[in-house]
């Protein structure tokens, strides 16, 4: 059967209602990829010391950009093969999603790379522009693994699939944003009733890891409606 995701372009609150369906359906799948990618992460960050120091804060920050860049990655490609399977009525074991994830490691952090360069480039000198392209360039992780495509192809199929429709994204990427700040607010709030402690403090972080990752998966809906009802490009 042919999903409407592919034939027409979904309103917000269709993206809502196919971003539910997808994320009861491999709910369990994304909490194990929660579990194997971002627990591990997290231990990694505990470690860190954070003073009240402005340089302290920077090294934790630097230390979570790159783990996100180097091991965080997968966790979205692997959500973004699961998503798609799903869609396609090809559902495939949560494994077999993380097997195909490591497969476009490789090109996934040369393109971050590349991408990482462009925006520090536009951020750098021109803070507008920086703003429209971190947008056009949104779901290159997710053109990497499901296309197949690294470096500029990914970045300009990204933009492709973004073309006049940028604003309807940056408001789709904004409401992610808020919310994901704002639930990962709330799970630290109980957390301040607790002495300090170490399991805490983990369980915590990874919960606002799994929210994250439930948020990836409406980015996936997004660009797969985004993908299939864009105007033809002809680089592909």
């Amino acid at each position: 059967m042919f999903q409407k995701i592919y034939i027409k372009e979904f309103s917000f609150l269709e993206l809502i209602k196919e971003f539910w369906i997808r994320l009861t359906e491999n709910l369990q799948s994304i909490l194990i990829i929660t579990a194997v990618i971002y627990v591990p992460i997290n231990l990694i960050l505990s470690l860190v010391q954070i003073g009240n120091s402005f340089e302290s804060f920077q090294l934790y920050f630097r230390i979570a950009q790159i783990l996100e860049i180097f091991v965080g990655v997968i966790a979205t490609m692997a959500i973004a093969v699961l998503i798609k399977h799903d869609i396609d009525e090809e559902p495939i074991e949560v494994w077999e999603a993380l097997k195909i994830a490591l497969s476009s490691w490789g090109g996934a952090i040369g393109t971050s790379l590349l991408l990482g360069l462009y925006l520090i480039g536009l951020f750098l000198f021109f803070i507008i522009p920086g703003i429209i392209f971190s947008i056009y360039w949104g779901f290159t992780l997710i053109v990497v693994v499901l296309h197949n495509k690294t470096g500029q192809a990914a970045l300009d199929h990204s933009k492709n699939a973004v073309e006049d429709r940028w604003w309807a994204v940056f408001g789709y990427f904004l409401i992610i944003g808020i919310m994901t700040l704002l639930v990962s607010g709330i799970l630290a709030v109980p957390l301040e009733f607790f002495p300090q402690n170490f399991f805490l403090s983990i369980l915590g972080d990874t919960l606002a890891s799994a929210f994250t990752c439930f948020m990836t998966v409406f980015q996936v809906v997004l660009f797969i409606n985004l993908d299939a009802t864009k105007i033809p490009y002809h680089g592909e």
